[in-house]
């Protein structure tokens, strides 16, 4: 054991697990933590200019990289700012630690400074919300703290830390990652995996559907081994894209309200999916048949007992983590052989899909006319982006648009707010993506509305050198809900009109570098040009307000009546 203070024992606990960022924005509550970080060297704090930030650049950072993300804060509204950034990680499946500073014990329960129930508050949105009692504990639950979020089915853990226990001196011991948290995962059931692969053999039209489990467990491999074995086509689950590589020659597009048209008609024609590590959430599903048909047999693969058979019916649940379930099957299906017919068609088929979706991009990137389309800016940039590049996607109405727009080859590459769909997500993700692993290419595409929550982050950018390039989708609207105010409300247009500084001007004023785009012409050279810039980039698009993406709530909204 070595005796050291409290507050040294945080780092440690960091430094032990390989944590090298730490995310956050100062506090009095915090500064003890902070102090002995500033002798860390090899633990970087990147501090922000909103706790919301934070929270969005820990994620980013867990999502790129398969490490845990870690932000700290101090309390009251420092804690209470990272509610909506910690919830999505939650959402996201991302193990992203959250410390916060709390008052005094001695003034607990007093109403005192910047004093509320924080642990209460992170309780729902977290996977374990707690507070340290006792000064001694600090490397025990910090153990618990990282075991936690990364076991299991990752996901968000708050620890809340009185501020007079970071002035104790503690005997403090610290063991591996691997002496309490073993790198062993969870099986599935022999009887299920049986079951599992006799309907996938006997399966006329089988597909594999790989949800967000295959990217945290590191299944790509698999899942892909699978589909050759079966020889049989695999979508994605909504904006989990980059879960197998597009251009594989049995990929299809990702599935859902967002998805392409080759993804659906292909589920539509299965008779047996495998839907390897994915809940069959909101926006893949819908909840209903609109894209996984009634008739066909489904084998869910998930390692949270709680999503089995939980949104649609199903035929055979195999509770285990989705890397270990692959490699069962595979074990079980190693002799069969599809019919060659069968093989002919299935990647004749996935091939006329993936040709018909090029066309179309195709047909995009040649539109005419002024104002600039979106679909055609969309398609020029497709064209553009560098390969593997981490791409992350803010929620509205043009970013809806992005969801299906470019290709990924290897997992950890897309980073989107998911059904929690909250704006201002992608330009702190892409910057936290971006420190998580520096040697990628990371864009972050955000409408203006979206971008403006978390503008003042240029100055992190710039001061921290997080070089990203940012591409605003500029319709002077909050575009989803003008579409939906077009669609069901006869056009009556309300609270969905703003206006915008010159975002490129902006940039400039940050110390960032700016560009602007407004006209179809100009795309191109402007594109090659933000991604050839070494610093912070930012591009004002200026887009036809007219276009916007199709509604897909059909199932909660009504038509007004006049």
């Amino acid at each position: 054991m070595a005796k050291m203070p409290a507050a040294q024992a945080i780092v440690e606990a960091l430094r032990i697990e390989g944590v090298n960022t730490v995310f956050g924005l100062a506090g009095s509550c915090i500064l003890e933590i902070m102090d002995k970080l500033y002798d860390a060297k090899d633990i970087r704090f990147i501090d922000t200019r909103h706790e919301q930030a934070a929270a969005h650049m820990a994620d980013g950072y867990a999502r790129a990289s398969g490490r845990p993300g870690v932000v700290m804060v101090t309390n009251g509204p420092g804690a209470s700012n990272l509610v909506t950034g910690v919830t999505l990680a939650k959402l996201a499946h991302s193990p992203v630690l959250a410390i916060t500073g709390a008052p005094m014990t001695s003034q607990d329960q007093r109403e005192s400074y910047q004093e509320f129930d924080q642990v209460a508050l992170f309780r729902p949105i977290t996977k374990q919300s707690y507070r340290v009692n006792r000064p001694d504990r600090i490397p025990e639950l910090f153990r618990y703290a990282f075991a936690t979020a990364l076991t299991g089915k990752p996901g968000p853990v708050h620890v809340d830390i009185p501020r007079d226990l970071l002035y104790n001196e503690i005997e403090a011991e610290f063991v591996k990652p691997s002496q309490y948290r073993p790198e062993n995962r969870a099986r599935g059931g022999r009887e299920q995996v049986a079951q599992a692969a006799k309907l996938l053999a006997g399966a006329r039209h089988p597909m594999i559907l790989a949800g967000g489990g295959v990217i945290w467990s590191g299944a790509s491999r698999e899942a892909v081994e699978l589909a050759e074995l079966l020889q049989a086509p695999i979508a994605t689950s909504s904006m989990h894209r980059d879960a197998i590589p597009n251009d594989h020659p049995l990929f299809v597009g990702q599935l859902g309200a967002k998805g392409s048209r080759g993804a659906k008609a292909t589920a539509q024609a299965s008779d047996v999916i495998l839907c390897l590590g994915t809940r069959l959430a909101h926006a893949t599903t819908f909840y209903g048949y609109d894209y996984v048909p009634k008739t066909a047999k489904l084998i869910q693969v998930e390692i949270d007992q709680k999503e089995l058979g939980r949104n649609l019916p199903v035929e055979v649940t195999i509770l285990g983590d989705a890397r270990e379930v692959a490699l069962d099957l595979l074990e079980v299906l190693r002799g069969h052989r599809p019919a060659p017919s069968a093989v002919e068609e299935r990647r004749a088929a996935a091939a006329r899909h993936r040709a018909e979706r090029e066309r179309e991009w195709e047909e995009a990137r040649k539109r005419g006319g002024t104002p600039l389309k979106p679909s055609r800016f969309l398609a020029e940039l497709r064209r553009r982006m560098p390969r593997g590049a981490i791409v992350a996607l803010d929620a509205g109405s043009l970013c809806s648009m992005s969801t299906d727009a470019f290709e990924y080859f290897e997992p950890r590459t897309l980073l989107t707010p998911l059904d929690f769909a909250c704006l201002g997500f992608s330009y702190a993700a892409a910057m936290g993506a971006k420190v998580a692993r520096p040697e990628k290419t990371c864009v972050a595409i955000a409408g203006d509305g979206g971008f403006a929550m978390n503008l003042q982050e240029l100055e992190t950018a710039v001061r921290c050198g997080i070089n990203t390039v940012t591409f605003i989708l500029n319709n002077s609207c909050w575009g989803s809900e003008k579409a939906y105010q077009r669609d069901y409300c006869d056009g009556r247009f309300i609270g969905t009109e703003i206006t915008n500084p010159p975002y490129d001007k902006v940039a400039e004023v940050f110390g960032a570098k700016g560009f602007r785009i407004d006209h179809p012409d100009q795309a191109a050279d402007v594109i090659d040009a933000a991604f050839k810039a070494d610093a912070p980039v930012l591009v004002d698009v200026i887009v036809d307000p007219e276009e916007l993406a199709e509604t897909v709530r059909k199932d909660a909204m009504k038509k007004r009546v006049t």
